[in-house]
């Protein structure tokens, strides 16, 4: 098979890719806890979801428990989180270019998402 950019894909290339998990709608309680063939399985055998699990409880207890004590009470002009955006709040009209960023990349994933699948379960 042709992929889109000219890239050809073998068959037995395409069974590796496919999801072989077939959905039971009369067992559901048998289905949200299926592992083998599932998309969930792909995602957390990955390291980046856990690096970026980890990243997100180090900022959390930053968030929650830093304090000016201990080794920062001598860094000058040291305050928690909270009060730093207290004293500078971010502002809806700073996020503006950042949405449009986000919802552009979005929107692009997407469609390159569909187009995959497209010419995948084209036959």
């Amino acid at each position: 098979r042709k992929m889109p950019g000219g890239l050809k894909i073998s068959d037995e290339a395409v069974k590796k890719l496919t999801i072989r998990q077939q959905y039971d709608k009369n067992a559901s309680i048998r289905n949200i806890f299926v592992w083998n063939g599932t998309a969930t399985q792909l995602v957390f055998t990955k390291p980046l979801p856990w690096m970026l699990i980890v990243l997100h409880i180090m900022l959390w207890a930053l968030w929650e428990f830093h304090d000016c004590t201990g080794a920062l009470e001598n860094v000058v002009g040291c305050v928690k989180a909270q009060e730093f955006f207290k004293k500078y709040p971010i502002q809806i009209s700073e996020l503006g270019m950042l949405t449009s960023l986000v919802t552009f990349f979005v929107v692009f994933y997407n469609g390159n998402c569909f187009t995959r699948y497209t010419t995948l379960y084209d036959k």
